[in-house]
């Protein structure tokens, strides 16, 4: 996380001397807390700022700027010092309609509502850039040790929100080779259909990211034995009953690791 101040330190010394705070949040807080390091190109943050202050206070920091997000609390830039990409979000709140994962988004002055809000206990960790310390009301830490995925709240109102964490889910278990949590599967189970109010274009990312990560058998089995597969990929389930003609122990879906 020191590498965190160090970069991003700086930033936040801007926002809180015009009386606003500014936390790393989701991946870089996560993926720093396993490599202790954070490696990726793009780096969010949240804050109690609102659009345009934050556009004024990120300006001066970046070759350039855009707000394409801004009707959701976004503005994004490229910072002068690293080349990195960043986003910066108003803290927010949602509320859904059952026929839409588009939220109507709502501004907030709470990190732990806004934290509440998001879809793993491991991506609902923030950052104090100011006041170094790591804020976790979900617990976040404790489910990285014990490789376990898990919601921050009920995972039936987080996927009825929005369907496609779902697959997500599917996606964090196999990058991170996790165990997902019962309530997660139970809940996935129960509301599998609900994924077919999901663009199939937005599916189809969330496949090929699946596809790309460590263990994607793992995902794979998540989706057939929830059921949310038969509703985008009716043949995966099949695979699963498909006896390997060389390693007739094994299923077609499951690989069989390489000696």
């Amino acid at each position: 996380l020191n590498q965190l101040l160090v970069e991003y330190g700086p930033l936040a010394q801007a926002f809180s001397a015009e009386g606003f705070s500014l936390y790393a949040v989701g991946g870089c807080v996560r993926d720093a807390i396993l490599a202790g390091n954070h490696d990726s190109d793009d780096v969010d943050f949240t804050t109690n700022a609102r659009p345009d202050d934050i556009l004024r206070l990120i300006a001066p920091f970046c070759t350039t700027t855009w707000e394409m997000g801004r009707a959701f609390g976004t503005i994004g830039g490229q910072l002068k010092s690293n080349k990195k990409k960043i986003e910066v979000t108003t803290f927010r709140s949602e509320e859904y309609v059952d026929h839409s994962r588009k939220p109507e988004v709502v501004f907030g002055d709470s990190l732990e509502v806004d934290l509440s809000r998001r879809d793993f206990t491991i991506n609902a960790m923030a950052f104090d850039l100011v006041n170094p310390r790591l804020i976790q009301p979900a617990d976040g830490v404790s489910d990285l040790n014990a490789k376990r995925l898990r919601t921050p709240i009920d995972a039936a109102v987080l996927f009825n929100d929005d369907p496609l964490r779902m697959l997500r889910a599917a996606r964090f278990a196999s990058r991170f080779e996790f165990e997902i949590d019962q309530e997660i599967e139970a809940a996935a189970a129960s509301m599998a259909e609900r994924i077919t109010i999901v663009s199939p274009e937005r599916i189809r990312v969330e496949l090929d990211l699946l596809m790309l990560t460590k263990r994607p058998s793992i995902g794979l089995d998540f989706i057939v034995r929830t059921g949310l597969a038969a509703h985008f990929l009716p043949e995966l389930p099949g695979l699963a009953l498909e006896q390997d003609p060389i390693h007739q122990h094994k299923d077609v879906l499951t690989p069989t690791p390489t000696p």
